[in-house]
């Protein structure tokens, strides 16, 4: 059994007060979903069960869309949490060998640093190297990438959705979440249900086409000044597009956004997006997930998605949805529960209240990604039923 819960407390105690008031089950598992304030100090809420705290970055209600309070979700129901650390090779193998339910939900950040010294320390290992391999080994250090982390689950036929949480507003030691009361750091937390829940995926891109050139052709239909560029990358680490680092190749197109990553990110002014994008294309599937590109001073450039996968070939553009909106809420329908993707906030502004009103239930805004049953030839599919991107992807959750 499931039932759902928001308040607009901004106080710990507050909320879990109101929403223990309102409960009218005994949950043996709660996942809190924190939007402003309270994602900075996740331990202070907690139930008399095991407990999670995700902070997200809107929260959704059958009455609008919020940027701060809490959504409870609390489960009666056979489930298990299992949590996960270390690099992402080590992680991937234990979620290979971990028990999995017929629907599992992963959470975790998607890059993490877990203090300044950390952050100096991989700096200058970064720039003491120029092997890309060795790159790509130590971005695992801080990455978990989209894709790999579901592979276990999709070739064990189970399905399983991600939350791959990536803050607007970033820095050192952001994202918080806590199990119990502890906060966990760099960690992926496994929440296993023994039943299957009736999950859909969707994204708002046409589908893909069957060849590199008709994937890009579609692609470059749909955002701003299209263009087919050349990659050099290996792993999660890109060295080269065009020839040259991704901040030469952005000064020459004009772009001049960031300075010093460091400062940025001790001062957690770090903001997590960015409207232009590096598309790459799928050898296995001709899908395409989208990176967002900065212009920090960085020899090698890293990717939130293993490269392997890609052609050495793919598109920079500016990120854009023909139709706006419009083609976004075609997607959307009646479910209880959703995960938004949370560029959407960007995009629409005040329009995206438009998505509470035809989803009339409740859900969350961030990053995700999924392994399951698929309708069609989704554009985000990257892998065999594998499907990743960081912008314009939707999930929707029936509890029976």
């Amino acid at each position: 059994m499931f039932e759902i819960h928001y308040t607009s407390k901004t106080k710990a105690e507050s909320a879990v007060d109101e929403i223990k008031k309102s409960l009218s089950i005994e949950p043996n598992l709660a996942i809190f979903f924190l939007a402003g304030n309270l994602s900075k100090s996740p331990e202070k809420v907690r139930l008399n069960c095991n407990s999670i705290c995700v902070p997200v970055e809107g929260i959704i209600t059958p009455k609008g869309i919020w940027s701060t309070g809490v959504l409870a979700l609390a489960i009666d129901s056979e489930a298990w949490v299992q949590s996960f650390e270390g690099d992402a090779s080590n992680v991937y193998q234990k979620l290979r060998e971990a028990k999995k339910g017929e629907f599992n939900l992963l959470i975790y950040p998607l890059l993490f640093f877990k203090n300044r010294i950390q952050l100096i320390r991989i700096l200058l290992k970064l720039k003491r190297t120029s092997e890309i391999e060795k790159v790509s080994r130590i971005f695992e250090e801080t990455i978990y990438p989209m894709n790999t982390m579901l592979r276990a689950f999709r070739d064990e036929e189970k399905t399983a959705v991600a939350m791959n949480l990536f803050p607007l507003e970033f820095g050192v030691g952001i994202p918080k979440i806590s199990l119990n009361g502890k906060v966990l750091g760099r960690k992926v937390l496994c929440v296993s249900f023994k039943e299957k829940l009736d999950c859909e995926f969707t994204d708002a891109f046409p589908e893909r086409g069957k060849s590199f050139e008709e994937t890009a052709e579609i692609l470059a239909n749909e955002l701003v000044n299209a263009k087919k560029v050349s990659i050099v990358k290996k792993g999660i680490a890109i060295k080269e597009i065009d020839g040259m680092s991704v901040r030469e190749f952005l000064r020459k197109q004009g772009l001049i956004m960031r300075e010093n990553v460091e400062k940025d990110l001790s001062r957690e002014k770090f903001f997590g997006a960015t409207p232009y994008v590096l598309c790459l294309i799928s050898k296995e599937t001709h899908g395409s997930s989208a990176l967002g590109l900065m212009d920090y001073d960085l020899k090698f450039y890293p990717s939130f998605f293993d490269t392997d996968v890609f052609y050495d070939k793919a598109l920079f553009a500016g990120e854009f949805i023909r139709r706006g909106i419009e083609r976004v809420l075609e997607e959307v329908h009646e479910a209880d529960f959703a995960i938004i993707d949370q560029n959407f906030m960007l995009m629409f502004e005040e329009r995206i209240v438009e998505i509470s009103k035809i989803l009339n239930g409740y859900g969350v805004i961030t990053l995700s990604s999924y392994t399951g049953k698929l309708s069609k030839n989704f554009m985000s599919e990257i892998e065999r039923n594998v499907c990743a991107n960081t912008t314009e992807t939707m999930l929707f959750l029936k509890f029976k």
